[in-house]
């Protein structure tokens, strides 16, 4: 029986750790019996965004080619009767029953059985990241992290809908829901936790990246002022300019303040607490903590000395 493990993230879940972890010890699990395929991997990475890019469009259309190559490979590889496919991007881009269905129809094809893995986090916290990783990467300039919302939605962050989507398609039994939190993970590790919700051993080698290491809010407020100029176009510059911020002291405050932190959390309530107790079995109102002690409660800022001496330390021989 040859078995499909699919992990669909969600985002700012740990997911470049697991895949990072997979991709590098490919031969120890292929030796284990489990495969975790190069089709699909773009280069230099190991999320099979190419897997989850072959189904397009709401309605699902399927490139076959992809899902031929993937066939082939599965099938030369007889030893392994688990494969593991992850990519968060069927968190972030399947929304539509539709296209979750042709997900199901492809894999189906190949497999005998599919189980889905999904992580879920505290929708305040995945907002923060998710600003966060905006903020690095040059898309976005805006002060709220709540801002991420306008462009993902609230079905991003509506765990019980997307729990539901994904039920529908392949069946409550196949579905696993786990909470990304370190005092929930298996040995407060996401490798070990992943390997036991997938249901595979963990071989020997590979490390577990670092866990939730955020950047000082005053690096995320500097490249966020660098992104509003002229210069916010050159991204060699930032990320110079990010690996010379992320060395500088600073503080792991969240630039948010507390009260819209419980305020965006209270709006997935409704959602928080049918996720804890149809897909978690918890006779809880939610599944994840409501501790905002971390937060601030007004947003910091920098004086303009403080942003030029950050950013002279980043240049030294420049005039300021």
């Amino acid at each position: 029986m040859r078995r499909c493990v699919l992990h669909i993230g969600s985002e700012k879940t740990g997911t470049t750790s697991i895949q990072a972890h997979f991709g590098r010890s490919r031969e120890g699990y292929r030796a284990a019996g489990v495969l975790y395929p190069e089709t699909g991997s773009l280069p230099g990475l190991f999320v099979h965004k190419g897997i989850s890019q072959a189904i397009r469009g709401d309605r699902g259309e399927i490139d076959h080619r992809i899902f031929e190559a993937l066939a082939a490979e599965v099938g030369a590889a007889p030893d392994c009767a688990t494969t593991v496919i992850s990519s968060e991007f069927f968190h972030s881009e399947f929304r539509l029953p539709g296209r979750i269905a042709a997900v199901r129809e492809a894999l189906g094809a190949i497999f005998d059985r599919i189980e889905i893995v999904l992580y879920v986090r505290r929708q305040d916290r995945m907002a923060v990241s998710m600003h966060s990783t905006a903020l690095k990467g040059g898309w976005s300039a805006e002060k709220n992290p709540l801002s991420v919302r306008k462009g993902k939605g609230d079905y991003y962050f509506d765990f019980a809908a997307i729990a539901d989507n994904w039920s529908a398609a392949f069946g409550r039994e196949a579905l696993r829901v786990r909470v990304y939190d370190r005092r929930s993970l298996l040995n407060g590790s996401i490798i070990d936790d992943f390997c036991a919700a997938a249901g595979v051993g963990r071989v020997e080698g590979g490390v577990d990246l670092a866990l939730n290491v955020s950047p000082s809010w005053q690096a995320l407020e500097v490249i966020r002022l660098f992104n509003t100029g002229s210069a916010g176009n050159d991204a060699d510059l930032r990320q110079r300019l990010w690996r010379c911020l992320s060395d500088q002291e600073g503080d792991r405050t969240p630039l948010l303040p507390r009260a819209q932190a419980e305020e965006f959390l209270a709006r997935f309530a409704a959602s928080n607490e049918r996720l804890a107790q149809e897909y978690l079995g918890l006779d809880a109102a939610t599944p994840f903590d409501q501790d905002f002690s971390d937060y601030p409660e007004e947003r910091p800022h920098l004086t303009p000395v403080e942003i030029v001496e950050r950013l002279a330390a980043c240049f030294p021989g420049r005039e300021a």
